[in-house]
């Protein structure tokens, strides 16, 4: 079996991935995963109501951000982009979530 049917496409029969190559990729996925998690959560907060522009606003500001900065990541392989990219997902996430729970206010 070619390591290309092995699931590693880009390496040609008699290379070796590099230690870590498997977990990285495994983080990159999940990574992915909720980036469009958190995006499918801001669709949901503006199909819901649009009251609240300014903060879904923000949320895909943050998940732009985290989008360039983890290509910025697989581009420069700096974990400082990862760690961006980490700070932009808790942002959106912050940001959409507030939107799902009610406010106090809205109740008094």
């Amino acid at each position: 079996m070619s390591a290309a049917h092995a699931g590693n496409g880009d390496l040609t029969q008699g290379q070796h991935a590099p230690p870590g190559l498997a977990s990285v990729r495994h983080l990159a996925r999940h990574q992915v995963m909720g980036l469009a998690g958190v995006f499918l959560l801001g669709m949901a907060v503006n199909l819901l109501g649009g009251r609240w522009r300014r903060q879904a606003v923000t949320g895909a500001i943050a998940i732009v951000a985290a989008f360039g900065a983890g290509a910025l990541t697989l581009a420069t392989k700096n974990n400082w982009w990862s760690y961006a990219m980490a700070v932009g997902f808790i942002a959106a996430l912050l940001a959409y979530g507030s939107l799902l729970l009610p406010a106090s206010a809205d109740h008094v």
